[in-house]
């Protein structure tokens, strides 16, 4: 059971419970009060992690998973075979990367910097000053 946001990180249950309560895992999914929440305690209790022998054959190079959700009345749901998105072998879409970037950056570095960032990196190829502009916003400390 996860009690800190190091343990969180790396625990599979904590995720998907919290996933499944707070319909994302972020930052805020594994700081507290969330980290607390005693709804995602319930379900990280109600988790049983299966061995899956062709998926831990295939690990460290791929990760795979597959989750069954069986509900109090008894119906279940077994999702299909799915790879760990956001690695080099599966990366994530363009606009699914932009979309997480900005949900981190901007809460942090607010809306105009987080824009100011994005369009010095998608310029580095084309524009000589787009390095420094992008250097001039990371170095500037947060607000």
């Amino acid at each position: 059971m996860a009690t800190t946001t190091e343990e969180a990180q790396y625990s599979l249950p904590f995720p998907v419970a919290a996933a499944l309560v707070y319909g994302d895992i972020g930052p805020a999914e594994v700081s507290p009060p969330r980290l607390t929440d005693p709804r995602v305690t319930e379900l990280q209790q109600r988790t049983t992690l299966y061995d899956d022998a062709d998926f831990s054959a295939r690990f460290p190079a791929e990760r795979w998973a597959r989750v069954r959700i069986v509900l109090t009345d008894g119906r279940a749901f077994v999702s299909e075979p799915a790879r760990a998105r956001g690695n080099p072998e599966n990366p994530l879409a363009d606009d699914d990367l932009r979309r997480k970037y900005f949900a981190y950056a901007e809460p942090v570095l607010g809306g105009a910097r987080a824009a100011r960032i994005e369009q010095a990196v998608d310029a580095l190829l084309t524009d000589t000053a787009a390095l420094r502009a992008l250097q001039d916003d990371l170095l500037e400390p947060a607000t």
